[in-house]
């Protein structure tokens, strides 16, 4: 095989990297006549055997991104499937704790709403009076 790379070495001291990639390819001429005799059907049988090994490949890939999506939704269903439980559990415990608290002191929860009452009577009165105060704002002013 000739290749003709077409080096200069500039100031002589060695390539300077630049003549590398300028570099070019020439194919010996015996190798176009290689090609011609080989002829179509070892070209379709090289791309029929590219194409089978790419699907192969293809195919190996699909497994396993399946076996791995697979894996990762039965850990996450797993996880999912604690934490409920596991939700479920505190708020059970604390309606319980809620109700025996309610059972053994029922003033405190009583003066809880009606403090709770009182507070949000407070808050409805105070933005009903804004809501007022900016409905009597002049749309136009004359100076």
């Amino acid at each position: 095989m000739n290749t003709n790379r077409n080096v200069s070495f500039g100031s002589g001291i060695g390539p300077s990297g630049y003549e590398v990639e300028s570099a070019r390819f020439i194919p010996e001429v015996g190798h176009e006549e290689t090609l011609r005799d080989t002829g179509r059907a070892g070209v379709m049988q090289k791309l029929d055997d590219l194409k089978s090994r790419s699907l192969s490949k293809v195919h190996d890939i699909q497994r396993v991104v399946s076996d791995r999506t697979s894996l990762v939704r039965s850990n996450v269903q797993r996880s999912v499937t604690t934490a409920k439980s596991s939700a479920r559990n505190g708020v059970n415990t604390g309606v319980a704790r809620m109700q025996s608290s309610m059972r053994d002191n029922p003033a405190r929860w009583a003066g809880i709403a009606a403090g709770s009452g009182f507070v949000l009577g407070m808050l409805g009165r105070l933005i009903h009076a804004r809501s007022e105060q900016r409905r009597h704002v002049p749309q136009l002013i004359v100076i």
